[in-house]
């Protein structure tokens, strides 16, 4: 489930962490099955979700679809950044050349 939710990112994430726990233990209760990802991006710091749900799949579907979205936003930060700093570069090769 979560391979296949962030298959788009596989050339970028080097390590995916799946942490699987029970808040209530026994007792049972509403959402507290808890799942945790923590996605490991070649060359940056890693990001986390927690998603808390009433079963096993149900947090592994709403934190892999967490962790899709801070993904999108972090490289298309990330993104952004180089394109900023390429234009940068072009800015001043033009000056220099000129």
């Amino acid at each position: 489930m979560v391979d296949g939710a962030l298959d788009h990112f596989r050339e970028r994430i080097s390590r995916v962490e799946v942490h699987l726990g029970d808040e209530n233990g026994n007792k049972g209760g509403g959402a507290d099955i808890r799942c945790s990802l923590e996605a490991r991006i070649e060359g940056h710091q890693p990001v986390g979700v927690t998603h808390h749900a009433g079963s096993v799949e149900e947090a592994v579907e709403g934190a892999a679809e967490k962790l899709d979205r801070v993904l999108e936003h972090t490289l298309g930060r990330l993104e952004d950044k180089r394109a900023r700093l390429e234009g940068s570069a072009a800015d001043v090769s033009r000056i220099v050349e000129g």
